[in-house]
């Protein structure tokens, strides 16, 4: 399926261009995911579960709702927050511009290149209420937008020759915080699980206006975090007791905070 997407670049630019998502097709992975119980002092206990891998990979969380992490109820009224994370690193970026025309080439400030993610689906990477059938603004969500830019390469002034390249290293560091409203609370208590699944490229463009110049990438590594906090005052010593009792299974791990 080929779709056509436009880039909005930071100097104001646009870039439009084609999107392969059939030569995207990744076997799917399932990420290893590790479920922690911290003791936050007042009664209040923060039950995190987390996993990072390669979204390169197309991989997938797998997250379960509140009772089946602690592994006996908790009532709806004893959760204080539920909090989504992701964090995005990419490493060992070059992005290089060179001049493929016939002649030298001095660039202008109209000149620049971008390296973005690419990502299959929907442009919100997470709704709030992700785990439902309803819908919700995009202004409540994780999108793909939030880890759009990654570096840019500006030309200005730059002299190449027929070949002859120039080129910026980074690396890039995103981490995305979302509260999710009491409202869709519901999605995440009681039993059983829900997934996410996120599968990105990298693409680097240049802009509308710029010419004179091809552009390339190379990453070294990428990273995805992602990570369901549920923050609780449960009944004395019930939340504490089933971490210690599946702690020893592999299931929950008891971290009391340092004071």
């Amino acid at each position: 399926m080929n779709t056509t997407f436009t880039r909005i670049f930071r100097n104001g630019a646009v870039l439009t261009a084609g999107l392969f998502l059939g030569a995207q097709a990744f076997a799917q992975t399932s990420v290893s995911m590790t479920t922690t119980n911290t003791d936050l002092g007042g009664g209040q206990y923060s039950v995190k579960q987390f996993g990072t891998g390669n979204p390169t990979d197309d991989i997938q969380f797998t997250f379960n709702r509140l009772d089946s992490v602690v592994g006996h109820e908790i009532d709806i009224n004893d959760v204080l927050a539920i909090n989504v994370t992701f964090r995005f690193v990419v490493d060992g970026i070059e992005l290089t511009a060179t001049n493929n025309t016939g002649s030298q080439q001095t660039y202008t400030s109209d000149d620049v290149a971008e390296l973005f993610p690419r990502f299959s689906g929907d442009d919100r990477l997470w709704t709030m209420d992700n785990v439902t059938s309803d819908t919700t603004s995009a202004g409540a969500s994780i999108a793909a937008a939030d880890f759009d830019f990654l570096t840019e390469l500006q030309l200005d002034g730059v002299t190449l020759d027929p070949g002859q390249t120039t080129n910026v290293t980074d690396d890039k560091d995103i981490t995305e915080t979302r509260n999710v409203h009491s409202q869709w609370w519901g999605g995440y208590d009681g039993t059983g699980a829900y997934n996410f699944r996120v599968n990105s490229d990298f693409f680097a463009g240049a802009a509308i206006g710029s010419s004179g110049f091809a552009t390339s990438q190379q990453v070294e590594d990428s990273s995805w975090f992602a990570e369901v906090e549920y923050i609780v005052i449960p009944e004395p010593g019930t939340l504490a007791l089933a971490a210690i009792a599946f702690g020893g299974m592999g299931c929950l791990a008891l971290v009391r905070r340092k004071r």
